[in-house]
């Protein structure tokens, strides 16, 4: 506040806002512990009914949950099997709630100080429980890993790092195209199972297309690329996807999976049948079409499954879940993330799909343009990255990673199996105590 300011204000009023605030904290305090709990347990599940409804109202956007936060505290994030990012989003909040009454029994209480570890107490133990536990679950992934004979399959995964700018430019096309070809003859040469391209055409014409074709049919490689699909309605219409696609190593295409989860005013216009004028707002003139669900990826003789996702699809725990199959040993993520430029975005994606990895205990490979490329295993523990960390992740490159089969027992945690039964307990609880103050209220009211 400006000094000239500050001199017309009333001299009393720092003081008058500091007691309110002493007075406002020790009645907090005064509260029992039983009451003081239960409000840190209502803070922490009003946090999650939020987060439950930011993923879901006007199609969701899931990013960055506060859970998120902790992606690099491996044994901590383990929670997510269970209950989702939610979980973890309940904990620090719980916990946070804990701290910040231990701060006021240390500030305000007069003689027995000691009484802030009160309100730490229950909330460190549970942390402590969710740690040991979570420890076990990632010692026990290892073992299983180590007991499979280091049975794994090997994935070249191209990033060509194309400028967002030049990605849709007719003119560069040929460019776009000659980088991914250098990229592929290089990952070739490795002899990999199975050869990935990140979401976009990277100037895939039918002659490009057969080049590529004819070089993965000789060196028998199964190939996945992004591209647009097309489909003929019963009308007539011709319905156009964001689509992934899978090509055998004899040439032929065997899978084709349509992206079910469109970006709002990227990859489709809301009320554009209505609002014609909407589409003069977005840089795309129509909509793409929704995909009607997971498609398995087989390859090598359908003794690999992968389940792929396209662009920012991995960041709904809710239908992501869906895409986990009994037969599936890894997500296949291809995405663009050109428009994140080397920001902090770019990390912030990855650390979302994270948690994907740990809600069903399958590892997750990301085949990405510019950012990041490599791979989580069931855990979450982002295993090989290329480029190996800093700014040399956004660069054009080639990433062989060995990918080692998924154990059955991984995918059968119990978040995949019932979703999010803790979350949308934390909304129906959140919804009822709000409706009981309201009927406290009316009816202490008389009723008006």
């Amino acid at each position: 506040i400006p000094s000239d300011v500050w001199d017309e204000l009333d001299a009393d009023r720092p003081r008058e806002v500091a007691s309110v605030w002493r007075h406002w904290g020790a009645t907090y305090i005064g509260q029992t512990w039983t009451r003081r709990l239960l409000w840190g347990w209502f803070a922490a599940a009003g946090w999650v009914a939020l987060e439950m409804i930011r993923a879901r109202f006007l199609t969701g956007f899931p990013w960055n949950f506060l859970g998120v936060s902790q992606w690099r505290q491996v044994p901590l994030i383990q929670i997510a099997s269970i209950t989702g990012v939610y979980g973890l989003s309940f904990l620090i909040t719980w916990a946070s709630m804990g701290l910040w009454g231990a701060g006021l029994h240390f500030a305000l209480s007069q003689g027995k100080r000691t009484r802030w570890l009160t309100d730490l107490r229950l909330p460190v133990f549970a942390v402590c429980l969710v740690l040991g536990w979570g420890m076990y679950r990632v010692l026990d992934h290892r073992n299983m890993e180590r007991a499979q004979d280091g049975e794994s399959i090997r994935l070249a995964l191209i990033q060509p790092a194309i400028p967002q700018t030049l990605m849709w430019d007719a003119d560069a096309s040929d460019t776009s195209f000659e980088v991914a070809a250098r990229l592929t003859e290089q990952a070739l040469a490795l002899q990999p199972d199975l050869l990935v391209w990140p979401e976009g055409s990277f100037g895939l014409s039918q002659e490009n297309f057969d080049r590529i074709r004819y070089q993965t049919v000789e060196a028998e490689v199964a190939w996945i690329f992004g591209g647009d699909g097309r489909a003929v309605t019963a009308d007539g219409q011709v319905d156009v996807f964001n689509s992934a696609y899978l090509i055998g190593a004899t040439g032929g295409m065997e899978a084709r999976y349509d992206k079910c989860r469109l970006v709002i005013f990227g990859e489709f216009i809301p009320f554009e049948n209505w609002l014609p004028f909407m589409r003069w707002l977005t840089p795309i003139g129509s909509s793409f079409s929704k995909g009607q669900g997971a498609v398995p990826f087989p390859f090598l003789n359908g003794t690999w499954e992968a389940s792929p996702v396209i662009c920012f699809e991995d960041i709904f725990a809710h239908s992501t879940r869906r895409h986990v199959l009994d037969q599936t040993d890894f997500f296949l993520e291809l995405t663009n993330d050109g428009w994140f430029g080397e920001s902090s975005a770019q990390w912030q994606h990855a650390a979302n799909v994270a948690f994907r990895s740990v809600e069903n205990g399958t590892p997750l490979v990301r085949c990405t343009n510019n950012g990041i490329t490599g791979w989580f295993d069931g855990c979450g523990v982002l295993r090989q990255i290329l480029g190996g960390g800093g700014s040399e992740v956004y660069k054009e490159g080639l990433l062989l990673a060995n990918i080692p089969r998924r154990p059955m027992s991984m995918s059968q945690t119990i978040y995949r199996r019932w979703g999010d039964v803790f979350g949308w307990s934390c909304v129906i609880g959140v919804t009822m105590w709000f409706a009981w103050q309201g009927v406290r209220g009316w009816a202490g009211q008389g009723g008006r």
